[in-house]
């Protein structure tokens, strides 16, 4: 349904339920700003604007607006989501992470420890015992710090 051949811009139709969700997004004050920038492309893309005018109202080019109407043409609210990025294929699997995070959900006293919280020289220390190859240091506290665990407050972060 991409309208590049055509150099008409895709129709957006929408539903109400679907307008309410974009507009809530839009709006949302603790929501992402990039979900808020691609709700306000396709409320505006839904009014039958342009390409042009939809760029100049939210100061962007008109090949940021031209990418996001299109995708959600195409795909709907999952054609919004960002797709993979390019790059190196990653090193360690999920299980790896999931033992990395297993140690530092626990309590450092579990294992024998006189700590009352993990440091990530801590995590990496119990890790090197546990896995071959294991990760270095700085990859165990960024994926730590990324958010990818449910920490319950025993990592204090990457201080030594």
């Amino acid at each position: 349904m991409s309208s590049y051949a055509d150099n008409t811009p895709a129709k957006i139709v929408l539903s109400y339920s679907e307008r309410l969700y974009f507009e809530a997004v839009a709006r949302r004050a603790t929501g992402s700003q990039r979900d808020a920038f691609r709700s306000q492309i396709i409320l505006l893309a839904a009014q039958n604007l342009n390409n042009t005018v939809i760029s100049q109202q939210l100061s962007c080019t008109r090949k940021t607006v031209r990418k996001w109407r299109n995708r959600y043409a195409e795909s709907g609210r999952a054609g919004l989501a960002d797709k993979p990025r390019p790059g190196r294929p990653r090193i360690y699997d999920e299980a790896t992470r999931a033992v990395v995070t297993a140690i530092a959900c626990e309590l450092p006293a579990d294992r024998g420890l006189p700590l009352s919280r993990f440091s990530s020289a801590d995590i990496h220390a119990e890790a090197i015992q546990e896995l071959d190859p294991c990760p270095a240091r700085s990859t165990i506290a960024a994926w730590l710090a990324g958010g990818d665990s449910a920490m319950d407050g025993n990592f204090m972060g990457d201080s030594p």
